[in-house]
């Protein structure tokens, strides 16, 4: 069982830890597959750095120059006015003027959405996960990951986009405090992210007996109260992990 920790400052959703996973070749190739038919052998990891000073978070770029641009941003706060004035009248008119072309955007934000965005929604979209806004003259096409209408399904596992937004917002330390730690994506995140921190030595910490009792509690009180058989393959799961410890 893995109960290492992050640390803050560093922590899932914080500037960057986020760029350095979202630079991750398995990662790049989660982004490209759902805005594109492509994969990393086709796109790289470009300069973020516009002429103008301002940057982007994530600039995925064609290895041909033939293909689309990709951006990916890591926001706090997603408001109209910061699309309007931020990410289109900025970000993306510096990657048009930059390379000729228009941009496909997704943005994974970390508080919830703003109300206002409602309005300015399309009412259909490509992923049920995602929100979509047409603004073809400066994004081809614009996706905000919606973490709340991800909370709220009941779809199990969890498409690695949508895994890779929650595990974004929700800022937990451990995949053991997460309460998605049954899926796949979640535990190849946290294991991506340890393994940035220890690269680039960052710090990182183990969870104390308190807390792992208390989350353990928390996961079977859960699991109780669901009464759907899935308390029963937890504690196979659990027993198999503590097995293989030394």
């Amino acid at each position: 069982m893995d109960f290492r920790t992050l640390c803050a400052p560093n922590l899932p959703g914080s500037e960057h830890l986020s760029q350095q996973i979202f630079k991750s070749r398995w990662v790049m190739d989660l982004i490209l597959s759902m805005v594109l038919v492509a994969t990393t052998s086709d796109y790289y990891c470009a300069d973020s750095y516009f002429a103008n000073g301002t940057n982007c978070d994530i600039l995925l770029k064609s290895k041909d120059d033939d293909g689309c641009p990709v951006m990916v941003e890591i926001q706090d706060a997603v408001t109209s006015t910061w699309i309007r004035d931020k990410l289109l009248l900025d970000y993306c008119n510096q990657i048009i003027r930059s390379t000729g072309k228009v941009p496909i955007v997704i943005v994974f934000p970390i508080h919830p959405l703003s109300e206002d965005l409602n309005e300015v929604f399309d009412k259909e979209q490509e992923h049920w996960f995602a929100h979509q806004i047409t603004v073809k003259i400066l994004a081809k096409k614009l996706y905000i990951v919606d973490p709340a209408t991800i909370r709220n399904a009941t779809i199990d596992p969890l498409p690695p986009i949508a895994a890779l937004a929650v595990f974004l917002a929700d800022q937990k330390r451990s995949f053991f405090e997460s309460d998605y730690h049954n899926e796949p994506t979640f535990r190849k995140l946290y294991d991506l992210a340890f393994e940035i921190c220890e690269k680039g030595g960052l710090k990182t910490g183990i969870m104390g007996r308190y807390s792992a009792q208390k989350q353990l509690i928390k996961k079977v009180t859960q699991l109780v109260d669901a009464n759907d058989g899935s308390l029963n393959d937890y504690l196979v799961q659990m027993h198999d992990l503590l097995s293989a410890m030394p």
